[in-house]
C-alpha cells in the first residue's frame, strides 16, 4: 500500500497535552497540519491521523466503512494516551462527526473536544441521504466539490479529486450514531463552525450546542472561511481558540 507524501500522518510529540487531528470525509491528515504545528509550537502535542483507505487509492477507500474509520482514529487515541496526561480531540467535517461519536462513547478519556463544521442532527441526516442515496445505486464517481469550499483560493485541500455516493453514506451511518449518542457527552466542548460553510448547514453548530450535556460548551463562529476552515482565511483565528481553549480546560 503506497501512502502518498502529503496525505501521511504525523505526530509531533511536545508536553504531557495532546490533541488527536481527523481529517474529513474525502480529505488526509494534510489539512489538519497546519494546525497541528501551530499546537506543537504552543507545546501542545499533535496527533494528525490518517483514517483507513484515505490518500492511497479510491479503491482502498472503497473497501472500507465506518467501522473501519472509527477503529483509525481510535489507535489514534491509544497512541497519544500512552504520550499524554491530557487528551483532546480536533475533528473537520466528517472528522468532527467522529470527534463527537467517539466522546459519546469514550466518555472518560478526554479532557475536551473540538468539532470544526462537523455534520450532525436529523435535518443534516435526512437531506444528506435523500441526495446521496439515488447515486449509490450505480456508485459512480462523483466530483469532490465539497473539498473545494475554500474562501482562499491559493489553498489546495488535496484528498481525493472525487467521492463515491456509497461512502457517503457510510458517513451517514456515522453521523446519524453521533446524533443519536450526543447527549453522553459531558467533557469541555468548543464548537467551530463558518458562517459561510456551503457544505454543512452553519445551524448545525446550534444543534450540537443544544445537544451535548456538556456544563463548559463553547460555540465559535468564523466570518470568512467557508467549509475547510483549517486552512482557509480564518485559520489562524482557528489555532488560537483552540489553543486557549485547551489551555483553559486543562489547567
Amino acid at each position: 500500500m503506497h501512502v502518498r507524501p502529503n496525505a501521511k500522518g504525523f505526530f509531533l510529540k511536545r508536553g504531557q497535552i495532546g490533541c488527536l487531528l481527523l481529517h474529513g470525509g474525502t480529505g488526509t491528515p494534510s489539512v489538519m497540519r497546519p494546525m497541528g504545528q501551530f499546537l506543537a509550537e504552543k507545546g501542545i502535542s499533535a496527533l494528525g491521523k490518517r483514517l483507513k483507505g484515505f490518500g492511497t487509492s479510491p479503491e482502498d477507500w472503497l473497501k472500507t466503512t465506518h467501522l473501519d474509520w472509527i477503529l483509525s482514529a481510535e489507535e489514534g487515541i491509544s497512541k497519544l494516551e500512552h504520550h499524554c496526561k491530557d487528551v483532546f480531540i480536533a475533528g473537520l467535517s466528517m472528522g468532527g462527526a467522529l470527534t463527537l461519536y467517539l466522546a459519546a462513547k469514550h466518555q472518560n478519556r478526554f479532557t475536551g473536544i473540538i468539532p470544526i463544521c462537523a455534520p450532525a442532527g436529523p435535518s443534516f441526516l435526512s437531506g444528506f441521504r435523500k441526495r446521496f442515496q439515488p447515486l449509490a445505486k450505480e456508485d459512480e464517481a462523483q466530483p469532490n466539490v465539497g473539498a473545494n469550499d475554500i474562501k482562499d483560493q491559493s489553498v489546495k485541500p488535496g484528498g481525493y479529486s472525487h467521492f463515491y455516493p456509497s461512502l457517503f453514506l457510510e458517513w451517514a451511518d456515522l453521523v446519524e450514531k453521533a446524533s443519536d449518542e450526543i447527549s453522553a457527552i459531558k467533557c469541555p466542548v468548543l464548537i467551530i463552525q463558518a458562517k459561510n460553510d456551503h457544505v454543512v448547514n452553519p445551524r448545525t453548530a446550534d444543534w450540537i450546542y443544544e445537544h451535548v450535556s456538556s456544563d463548559q460548551k463553547e460555540l465559535l463562529w468564523l466570518e470568512s472561511s467557508y467549509h475547510m476552515a483549517t486552512i482557509d482565511v480564518d485559520k489562524e483565528i482557528v489555532f488560537r481558540e483552540v489553543v486557549d481553549f485547551i489551555f483553559k480546560v486543562a489547567e
